[in-house]
């Protein structure tokens, strides 16, 4: 796959710099096993829509009502990658702390946390508003939208982490009656049993008396995926890769991904691992932005 070209005179630069960084490495590869790793019950929230798969393609514009457009794509990265450097300076920290102080963040988030414990999410969402108009933001925040789009973001990594394969390549074989897809889906995320893309399957199946395949449902909702921090390795490697920036020599990677040797054991196995998945970055863009203009 070519590099993704970038419009921002030395994005490229500055981004590969922090990713390949020691210690956004090792918090970004820790961030992420737990990410992938945890179940996240969203049974509790009132969500006006259980459809997954439509979260799953919300990710791509994070629709959580707040402008997040300057967060998009390679010039979001670049501006995450241009803060992280800064934070360097305690200088900037001390001016972000004040600031913070300023708009009363300290104050709200402890007004956030006990709205949020008693599921108050009007109150919740009108206290982050305010905070982010304070701020300088535009739009309303919506809270339950934010823990949606978390967990379809989560569901979408999982699904490359064990398929190789982007949700929703998975969700279209499904809606066309694929019924491997539909098994695969309801595996990584139980929602799909209550999803649109499943029901023509899962309801004939149902009709029918197909026995056979109903017990393959029933094991698959019981099936819990299980993921290490390799797999949180092989989804940063994707990223890397996706988002063609210049990486440091092989061996130098490995040292940044797996310093104590334990992910990766075995002499070849990093190499091995790095060359499948970036012969495999094409399922990248759509597997967890929806398209590649995302990067763009």
């Amino acid at each position: 796959m070519m590099g993704i070209k970038s419009t921002i005179p030395g994005v490229k630069f500055v981004v590969g710099k922090v990713f390949t960084s020691e210690l956004f490495t090792d918090h970004f590869i820790s961030f992420l096993t737990g990410f992938i790793s945890t179940d996240m019950d969203l049974g509790g929230l009132p969500l006006t829509s259980v459809e997954i798969s439509e979260w799953i393609q919300r990710v791509k514009t994070l629709e959580i009502g707040i402008d997040t457009s300057l967060w998009q794509g390679l010039r979001g990265i670049y501006r995450l990658a241009e803060f992280v450097r800064r934070m360097r300076d305690p200088s900037f920290v001390d001016l972000m702390r004040r600031q913070t102080e300023l708009i009363g963040l300290p104050q709200a988030l402890d007004r956030i946390k006990k709205n949020l414990e008693a599921s108050e999410f009007n109150e919740v969402n009108r206290l982050c508003t305010e905070v982010l108009h304070k701020a300088g933001a535009k739009g309303t925040f919506d809270m339950i939208a934010l823990l949606a789009i978390t967990r379809a973001a989560q569901t979408g990594y999982r699904c490359v982490a064990r398929y190789r394969v982007s949700p929703t390549v998975l969700i279209e074989r499904a809606r066309s009656g694929d019924r491997r897809a539909v098994l695969d889906l309801v595996k990584i995320d139980k929602l799909f049993l209550l999803d649109s893309c499943t029901q023509g399957v899962l309801q004939k199946a149902i009709l029918s008396g197909d026995k056979g395949f109903n017990d393959q449902v029933a094991r698959a909702q019981l099936f819990t995926p299980q993921f290490s921090r390799r797999a949180a390795c092989e989804l940063y490697l994707y990223l890397l890769f996706g988002l063609g920036i210049d990486l440091p020599p092989v061996f130098k990677l490995r040292r940044l991904l797996d310093p104590d040797g334990t992910t990766f054991p075995r002499t070849y196995d990093f190499d091995k691992c790095y060359e499948r998945r970036k012969s495999e970055v094409r399922v990248l863009p759509r597997a967890i932005n929806g398209d590649r203009e995302w990067l763009a």
